[in-house]
């Protein structure tokens, strides 16, 4: 059993019955196809931003699941802005998850209020800790090491600095998932000046079967479909805007692609 879930995360869902949508789905398949590369050439970094409602912690677990049970020993580290957001969240995802799933899987995974033991050893399995400092992500040195970064855009750049560099080996992986609630984070960097050192995915809310569409017009008809408000919560996408800056980013890389001479000379003719 355990040798046919190996390293399979679609037969690990399948033993879960879980049945992923298609945003889900494509990050399970860019995950996959990108560890079937040889080591040298695979990316090992996936970011997913998303809307409200769309089962991306869901299919978060599952990934940190299938990752924990790919050998003796393996590693997976959550970390969120809050421990609330490990255990209330992602741990209560993972433990419902596991509820339905087959008696075999259950029988040898115990789940406990911050961490996921497996088989009974104590450094094989999953471990929650908070993103407040960098050290909290020291000290990890598995082979098959995996950190999930949940609601990823609140986490300070120096800890995404420590991550990055405890993952040196070539087995291990790094995926940041969330809510594209602000510019100003490394997360949105990932989908922006890094992004061609990632494997990205965006969930629309619109495109999901999971959201009530009724809770989206209501969105729209409150904020506006072209409201910041609209864009990271229905749509995904990061705002135009960050609440707490002065001038719009997008607005500053706009005057970079003037061309001040002809600026000088035509003024009149010089627009954003």
């Amino acid at each position: 059993f355990y040798e046919r879930i190996r390293g399979n995360i679609f037969e690990l869902a399948r033993e879960c019955q879980f049945e992923p949508t298609k945003q889900q789905a494509s990050l399970m398949h860019a995950y996959r196809n990108d560890q079937r590369l040889p080591p040298g050439e695979r990316k090992r970094r996936y970011a997913t931003k998303s809307g409200q409602g769309t089962g991306k912690t869901t299919v978060s677990t599952l990934i940190g699941l299938d990752r924990a049970l790919l050998d003796v020993g393996s590693m997976v580290v959550v970390t969120a802005p809050t421990m609330r957001q490990c255990t209330d969240v992602w741990i209560a995802e993972l433990r419902r998850l596991l509820g339905q799933a087959n008696p075999m899987l259950r029988r040898f995974i115990e789940i406990y209020n911050t961490s996921v033991v497996i088989g009974g050893v104590r450094d094989w399995g999953i471990r929650c800790v908070t993103a407040t400092r960098p050290e909290n992500m020291q000290g990890y040195h598995q082979k098959f090491l995996t950190f999930i970064l949940e609601e990823a855009s609140g986490i300070d750049r120096p800890i995404w600095q420590q991550i990055k560099g405890t993952l040196s080996n070539e087995n291990s992986c790094l995926f940041a998932i969330g809510n594209p609630n602000t510019q100003q984070c490394e997360f949105f960097d990932c989908f922006n000046k890094n992004r061609h050192l990632w494997i990205t995915n965006t969930f629309n809310s619109e495109e999901s079967p999971l959201v009530d569409k009724k809770n989206i017009e209501l969105l729209a008809e409150e904020y506006g479909r072209d409201s910041d408000v609209y864009r990271v919560r229905v749509l995904g996408e990061f705002p135009h805007s960050d609440p707490h800056s002065i001038m719009a980013i997008d607005d500053l890389e706009a005057c970079t692609k003037v061309d001040m001479r002809e600026a000088i000379r035509h003024p009149e003719g010089a627009s954003l």
